[in-house]
């Protein structure tokens, strides 16, 4: 009942991300906001994940990063505010078709200033994936709970859910998309179950960045969706992942029930300069189940990127 009463009377979002500028790409229009642009330095991308919003990562700054460097948060494609072409297939999203978006989205927003990015759940795939492509200006990759080969046993079935699950799975999908609809509340309850501790929210402003997402969650266009994790499926990233020599960061969550350990651990170790941070006691949200942990990672690794100062990074190979 208290959650419910804190939803009546929402914390209004800041005047500049109410409304986040739009890049058009193959016929996508991609939602992003831009911060610290007269910062100097690479420009750090964050991506959130599958059914997130372009509006997730607002809290999730790392502070040091969110005050001292350009940044830019970027949404997934077919993710409300953004649109796609209406006779888009799964069949179209390739690997390549990925990339191009994200590369083509990049060159108009930050032109031809390098950057790292950081992708959570999907995002981080689709981070890998445009990595695979070794792109000259991409610097450094963070992943965080996320996985790169979409044919793997454990990840496939999560992945088909929408059209060739059960059909108690896809009557369950069907059905939490309406009731996100309905209110904030069930979309809490949702991202509460892929919590490791579901009775205890750490991070102060866990609420806060539910309910800014909600405006945009509630609008995603379920068969976007479906296209998007149905060409995901069909995508295996492992063996270009081998020829990137960027530095990279693996964030696994171990008790994660979204993408198995053993999705990540396999993009883990096909990296070849791979720094790796285990989660022991996360499930598919680190920065509410172990949230000081992990914006000092993420804050710790960003900077020694941006430093360049590769001696440090063998300090995460910690479990």
């Amino acid at each position: 009942m208290l959650n419910f009463i804190q939803y009546l009377k929402p914390a209004p979002l800041p005047k500049a991300d109410r409304k986040p500028e739009q890049v058009e790409v193959l016929g996508h229009q991609l939602a992003y906001t831009y911060h610290n642009r007269e910062k100097s330095g690479p420009v750090i991308i964050f991506l959130h994940g599958m059914s997130g919003s372009v509006r997730f990562w607002r809290t999730l700054v790392p502070r040091g990063i969110k005050k001292d460097h350009p940044y830019v948060l970027l949404s997934l494609p077919m993710h409300s505010p953004c649109t796609f072409p209406d006779n888009l297939t799964c069949e179209d999203l390739s690997s390549e078709y990925l990339h191009q978006l994200l590369d083509g989205a990049l060159q108009q927003i930050i032109s031809d200033q390098s950057y790292i990015l950081v992708g959570y759940s999907f995002g981080g795939f689709w981070a890998f994936n445009h990595a695979a492509h070794l792109p000259p200006r991409l610097k450094a990759v963070v992943g965080i709970s996320t996985f790169a080969n979409g044919m793997h046993p454990e990840m496939t079935p999560r992945l088909c859910m929408l059209s060739e699950g059960s059909w108690m799975e896809r009557l369950g999908f069907q059905v939490s998309r309406l009731l996100i609809k309905t209110h904030p509340f069930f979309l809490d309850w949702i991202t509460k179950q892929q919590l490791q501790n579901k009775r205890t929210i750490e991070r102060f402003d866990y609420y806060a960045t539910l309910y800014n997402i909600y405006e945009d969650v509630c609008k995603h266009d379920i068969s976007g969706l479906q296209i998007l994790c149905e060409a995901a499926a069909s995508i295996n990233l492992l063996k270009q992942l081998r020829e990137v020599q960027v530095p990279t960061l693996s964030m696994i969550t171990k008790k994660d029930i979204t993408v198995p350990y053993a999705c990540q651990l396999e993009l883990s170790n096909q990296l070849p300069n791979n720094n790796k941070i285990i989660f022991e006691q996360s499930g598919h949200v680190p920065f509410s189940d172990q949230p000081a942990k992990f914006e000092k990672m993420l804050n710790y690794w960003l900077k020694t990127q941006l430093k360049n100062d590769a001696n440090t990074s063998s300090f995460l190979q910690i479990a």
